[in-house]
């Protein structure tokens, strides 16, 4: 019996120390590391014994971040720390690294109203008493006022901001980059080895539909959706190549119609053709020509790792410069956070802070934390369920595959981070890095700030 015991802990040993190395492989840093960045300290109030008490004049106008300490248990190596925020409105969660140590950002935005005291637990994870430093933001007025969202492709747009674009519906519009034919070979149980190009096309179709119906669900009006039918992976080439066109990785084509001819906005007719830098450029600032808008949401190109989304951010100030615009705000976003892919941390409906920074490189003005109750984040989830390439693949349709899928998905569960979108995105709250176009139109030094960091 003994031996059967000294078998069974050595075994739960092995079990642990193998869980808190895979944990510990998926940080590229030191997860027992403080979070740096240079935020403006508006308030100091103090949390003691787990209360936190906020000034009286905050409110749901502000994007709220405290600075605290956090320190997990010896059990948060092995299952998922957070801490828990209860407040008038309800009880919410905030989750960290494995085996977190260190100062990290609550996010307090749209999470209390008129009761001002917070209580502050958590699983796994301790808020250490002390000081906490507050910085807000107050947040941009969106009302009546026009939204361009850049998304390089199809989906990106209601990663980052469905929420967001769903309650200002009738004044955004979505421009699409690319048809998304690129990626994995989703539907191989359909299409054999051979016939890769003609999945690929299927697959471009699909997804460019998506990007064209999608938003309706969210009451975005069809004449305010285009998508340029350009292809996965092939900005920065077109950068790097001026004048040369630049075709599909996948099909023997750079005709950009193929996709592009599914558009049933009549704007699509004044879009120029060819499948350049020179296009994209000018097909861009004959959006925001037409759209005039107040705030343009694109990617934020020092934290978003995908270079399709890095190069749409500079397609579109290089088109902002041609206009001689200067005009609005930027709303940036990551859907690819490039120091940590996992980021954001955690489960569906929990809050999303600021991402993992330890350099303060991120150049911004400020932030915007946009609130998502439990029905929007409900329509969120069925707008990315209306999305091909985030729900499952069609291998449901194979017994076999079905089998090895369910092997994978318990793998996952027990000895991986929860990363699909679903998972990650869904959330509580969409978070935006803001800062004025005029800071970049024509500022070569901001530029570069913007695309290498700055401290």
């Amino acid at each position: 019996m003994n031996k059967a015991l000294l078998i069974g802990v050595l075994i739960l040993l092995g079990v642990g120390a193998l869980l808190f190395r895979k944990r510990r492989s998926y940080y590229p840093f030191k997860v027992k590391s403080d979070y740096i960045y240079n935020l403006p300290v508006n308030e100091v109030v103090r949390l003691k014994e787990g209360v936190l008490t906020l000034p009286s004049y905050l409110d749901d106008s502000y994007t709220i971040f405290a600075k605290v300490g956090v320190k997990s248990t010896f059990l948060g190596n092995f299952a998922h720390p957070y801490l828990v925020v209860k407040s008038d409105r309800g009880v919410f969660k905030q989750y960290a690294e494995y085996g977190s140590e260190g100062i990290r950002y609550l996010n307090l935005s749209n999470l209390f109203g008129a009761n001002k005291q917070l209580k502050i637990s958590g699983k796994r994870l301790k808020a250490l008493d002390g000081e906490v430093e507050l910085s807000f933001y107050k947040n941009p007025s969106l009302v009546d006022k026009k939204l361009l969202i850049i998304a390089p492709h199809p989906d990106d747009a209601e990663i980052a901001a469905y929420g967001l674009y769903e309650k200002y519906a009738k004044n955004t519009f979505i421009l699409t980059l690319s048809a998304g034919e690129g990626g994995y070979f989703t539907y191989k149980e359909l299409y054999p080895k051979h016939e890769v190009a003609k999945h690929h096309r299927k697959k471009g179709d699909l997804r460019t539909w998506n990007s064209l119906t999608v938003p309706l669900l969210a009451g975005v009006d069809p004449n305010h959706l285009l998508n340029l039918g350009y292809f996965n992976d092939t900005l920065e080439e077109m950068f790097l190549n001026k004048g040369k066109e630049i075709g599909s990785g996948k099909m023997p084509t750079s005709d950009v119609s193929l996709f592009r001819k599914q558009n049933t906005n009549p704007l699509v007719h004044e879009m120029v053709d060819g499948s350049n830098w020179e296009a994209v450029v000018e097909n861009i600032k004959r959006v925001i020509e037409h759209v005039q808008p107040d705030l343009i949401l694109t990617a934020h190109p020092y934290i978003d790792s995908h270079e399709d989304h890095q190069y749409a951010t500079l397609a579109t100030i290089e088109a902002l410069e041609k206009l001689g615009r200067e005009e609005g705000e930027f709303l940036f976003y990551t859907n690819h956070y490039k120091d940590a892919e996992y980021y954001p941390y955690g489960r569906m409906g929990s809050i999303m802070t600021l991402p993992p920074k330890f350099d303060a490189s991120i150049y911004c003005e400020g932030f915007f934390s946009f609130p998502l109750g439990e029905e929007e984040q409900l329509n969120k989830i069925f707008a990315f369920d209306g999305m091909n390439d985030l729900r499952s693949t069609t291998s449901y349709r194979l017994w076999n595959r079905l089998l090895a899928n369910g092997f994978t998905r318990l793998r996952e569960k027990y000895l991986s981070i929860e990363k699909d979108y679903f998972n990650r995105y869904v959330r509580s709250n969409e978070l935006f890095f803001r800062l004025p176009v005029k800071e970049l139109v024509n500022k070569e030094e901001n530029k570069k700030k913007l695309w290498n960091g700055t401290k």
